[in-house]
């Protein structure tokens, strides 16, 4: 005799990619809607579009170069890490201006935190630039 499986509730599986959702401002929205249309897609498809134009900015593989083993002393890894700082304080910027109220104090703290951070890596820089001039290593 054969057992019959009881089948699930709801839409059924397809086996592909895994479904992120996320909440969207209206205004980034209409943004995405206007993309689809011009790509001719639908709205999933120009979202995907979107992130993978933006993993593949310069800023982004500048950001995952920055994650990898670093070696000390290297002028390239210097000039990473301003620029992450330097993303990382635009990020915080755009976090405090959506933030609630009650958090929004603290989320301003964050940002000058993390804007902070960034002219210290920019000064160094700058004052490594210098003394290697001044020494004629340049």
């Amino acid at each position: 005799m054969t057992t019959k499986r009881k089948r699930r509730r709801g839409r059924p599986r397809t086996g592909q990619d895994p479904m992120i959702g996320t909440r969207i401002p209206a205004g980034l929205l209409k943004k995405i809607d206007k993309v689809a249309m011009a790509v001719c897609g639908d709205r999933s498809s120009a979202v995907r579009w979107l992130l993978e134009q933006g993993l593949d900015s310069t800023k982004a593989r500048l950001l995952f170069r920055g994650l990898r083993a670093r070696r000390r002393g290297r002028a390239v890894d210097n000039l990473i890490d301003i620029v992450a700082a330097d993303f990382r304080a635009d990020l915080a910027r755009y976090a405090a201006r959506r933030a609630p109220r009650l958090a929004k104090v603290q989320a301003e703290i964050e940002v000058l935190r993390r804007r902070e951070r960034a002219d210290q890596l920019r000064m160094a820089e700058a004052d490594r630039i210098a003394f290697q001039e001044m020494n004629g290593k340049r």
